[in-house]
């Protein structure tokens, strides 16, 4: 009995070895898959890898085994650089980004604006040499459903068709690439994938493939813009950026040449809103280690302006304090964090109005961010 046991757990291993599970199980073990990776390449743990083995050249994977590899990869270029060592025959990341680029308006990179992009430069149309890159999330709906051709649509989906599993998540998220002209006035949607909130490693690895694309089309992406989420700070690391106050350096080398740096900024309008929601969420902020920004002077000084009836040249109304139904309007932070309402709180300081006695430290960081935003000037005057 013992001996048939140890022969059947034999033929277990050696089933296991043969398939795509032992390799994401090497990959745990080397710490080179996140948990969100792993869950999603989970449905794809039954296939025999002698099917990537290819015997003849030319061979074609199927769509299951390309869902794979460009799943892998952009979740982790680096997981992916190491079953391409136990694997050979694996696609190379260019002929991922190649079978990923779609004409028909699908996740993925939108070939019809690389094509457009390389043959404006062809023609020696000098305003696609050069472009910044946007990246953004957008929200959809979550909601599966069928075309006429009964394939399923409404999973995750990076290009290669939809993770239709019952293990694999809805998405929810449209994470979209958009290219503008630096001289020359052009936008052009580079891509985008159907998620279920994307990591900085598929960031990262997404953003590398338009970099590289472009840079094959002749146009050098010098710049990047996203909002200053958590993941895209991370994202910044992944790429070889760093966001430490005394080694900062935003900017990470070209994929394809690093000689050339490619610059990453936050979008202002977004991390004004961050500000003035820190604020408010932690109601008192420390401000150059000595004194404190408090809330609560900004709610006074709008207490004191509907009080009196007039407002000491600034447009702090009802909306600017009581902004969460409608938090996505830039312009109600811009004029909250401006140099009319740091004037305003040092007014009554300087006149020793009751509750302003403090109000150095509100000044201080509302006239910080109003010079880092040029935004703020040119929507707080009254």
């Amino acid at each position: 009995m013992k001996v048939s046991a140890l022969r059947n757990a034999r033929k277990r291993e050696t089933r296991l070895k043969g398939k795509v599970e032992n390799l994401l199980d090497d990959l745990r073990q080397n710490r080179l898959l996140t948990d969100q990776a792993s869950d999603l390449l989970d449905a794809y743990k039954d296939i025999p890898l002698h099917l990537f083995r290819r015997k003849e050249k030319g061979q074609a994977f199927t769509s299951e085994q390309q869902q794979f590899a460009s799943t892998l990869h952009y979740y982790s270029a680096a997981a992916y650089a190491y079953v391409r060592s136990k694997i050979p025959s694996l696609p190379s990341p260019r002929t991922i980004r190649r079978r990923l680029s779609v004409f028909d308006g699908k996740p993925g990179l939108t070939e019809e604006s690389f094509s457009r992009i390389k043959t404006g430069n062809e023609s020696n149309q000098s305003h696609y040499r050069i472009c910044a890159i946007t990246i953004d999330e957008m929200e959809i709906k979550k909601h599966i459903d069928t075309d006429k051709y009964g394939k399923v649509h409404g999973f995750q989906d990076f290009g290669c068709g939809p993770l239709d599993d019952d293990s694999q998540p809805q998405a929810t998220k449209a994470l979209v690439v958009l290219g503008v002209g630096l001289n020359g006035h052009w936008k052009l949607p580079l891509g985008y994938l159907l998620t279920n909130g994307a990591s900085a490693d598929l960031q990262a690895s997404l953003l590398q493939a338009v970099l590289s694309k472009l840079w094959e089309s002749g146009c050098i992406g010098v710049s990047i813009t996203f909002d200053g989420l958590a993941a895209n700070q991370k994202t910044l690391t992944k790429l070889g950026g760093c966001l430490h106050a005394e080694n900062m350096d935003s900017s990470f080398p070209h994929p394809c040449d690093p000689e050339v740096r490619v610059a990453v900024l936050f979008d202002a309008c977004h991390m004004l809103k961050l500000a003035r929601s820190l604020l408010s969420e932690y109601q008192v902020l420390t401000v150059d280690g000595l004194t404190k920004a408090k809330w609560q002077h900004i709610e006074k000084l709008h207490d004191i302006q509907q009080k009196e009836g007039l407002t000491l040249a600034n447009r702090l109304t009802e909306r600017h304090v009581k902004y969460k139904s409608q938090k996505m309007k830039v312009n109600l932070a811009a004029q909250l964090l401006s140099a009319s309402t740091a004037s305003a709180l040092e007014y009554l300081r300087s006149n020793q109005y009751d509750g302003f006695e403090d109000s150095l430290g509100t000044e201080i960081f509302i006239s910080h961010i109003d010079r880092l935003c040029p935004i703020c000037r040119r929507n707080s005057q009254p």
